[in-house]
């Protein structure tokens, strides 16, 4: 059994308050520095033993707020809240000329993207529908093009496996129009030979999954939460399934043996499983994303 630390993990305490402090100048960068580096030693050592690994976005306030240090004609405006978490994002405004501003690419990779020297890396990064939800003034079409932009500059620099997160997508109705968008995106991404990974999360996936079947995608995840397992019974057997099987949302401890029941009901529907989260582990206490990333780790 495979596992995925996905999404955006939590900080430690200290360094919250490392960040606090700064921000309010009781404090030099180095302190804030050596805090991160603290964390970020743990987050490696957590997945030590994993085929893929991720960074854990440590330093991203949300998925969407280092777009707007790369890309010229774009403003931070305003907060929204992030589904019903009691966490916000910063929702970015477009103006009409944007470009990506090359003398900031390479300060840019090496702020946001952490791991160097490892091609089985997680690439974590907003669908262009989560990006759309918290954008103002621009198009669908439009986000893609810029994220196909993005992947590549990513990609030159960092190799790895992208991995989208998407709740917008089980969340709503996705138009016809938005769909043809979507798919030119990810067959664009695809033929480009990238491995991309979508998962879905604080939805039901019935109504959506036969187009997500249709997308070129390496594998699709599933909020286990909100979602049973007959709903999936009939899988893409060429696509990984990623069990979000661990809730994020909530702080108690899972039962392994439970976990082990759910898991062995799962190992006849898909040929190659990774378990995760149902979503970020960001809106846990660190020390119970701990505890709860390395019992998904004794899963047999």
């Amino acid at each position: 059994m495979k596992v995925f630390l996905n999404g955006i993990y939590s900080r430690s305490e200290s360094l919250i308050k490392a960040t606090i402090d700064f921000e309010r100048k009781r404090i030099k960068e180095e302190e804030v520095i050596k805090r991160y580096e603290e964390d970020y030693k743990n987050i490696f050592q957590i997945q030590e033993g994993l085929e893929y690994i991720s960074d854990g976005l440590l330093n991203w306030d949300d998925l969407l707020r280092p777009f707007s240090e790369i890309f010229e004609g774009i403003k931070v405006n305003g907060l929204k809240r992030y589904f019903e978490t009691n966490f916000f994002y910063r929702v970015l405004y477009f103006e009409k000329k944007i470009k990506i501003n090359e003398n900031k690419i390479e300060g840019w990779i090496e702020k946001y993207f952490k791991i160097k020297d490892n091609s089985k890396r997680l690439l974590i990064l907003p669908s262009p529908l989560l990006f759309k939800e918290f954008s103002e003034e621009i198009e669908l079409n439009k986000i893609c093009d810029l994220m196909i932009e993005i992947c590549d500059i990513i990609i030159s620099k960092r190799k790895g496996i992208f991995f989208f997160e998407d709740p917008v997508i089980v969340r709503r109705k996705i138009e016809k129009e938005e769909k043809n968008i979507l798919k030119n995106f990810y067959k664009n991404l695809y033929k480009k030979g990238y491995e991309i990974i979508v998962q879905t999360y604080f939805g039901k996936v019935r109504g959506i999954l036969n187009f997500l079947f249709s997308l070129p995608l390496r594998g699709i995840g599933i909020d286990f939460l909100r979602n049973n397992i007959d709903e999936i019974k009939k899988w893409d057997e060429e696509k990984i399934l990623v069990a979000g099987c661990i809730d994020c949302e909530n702080s108690y401890i899972e039962k392994k043996r439970d976990l082990q029941n759910f898991i062995n009901n799962l190992k006849d529907i898909a040929k190659e499983i990774y378990l995760s989260g149902n979503c970020d582990f960001l809106f846990l206490p660190k020390k119970i994303a701990d505890e709860k990333f390395n019992l998904l780790k004794k899963i047999k």
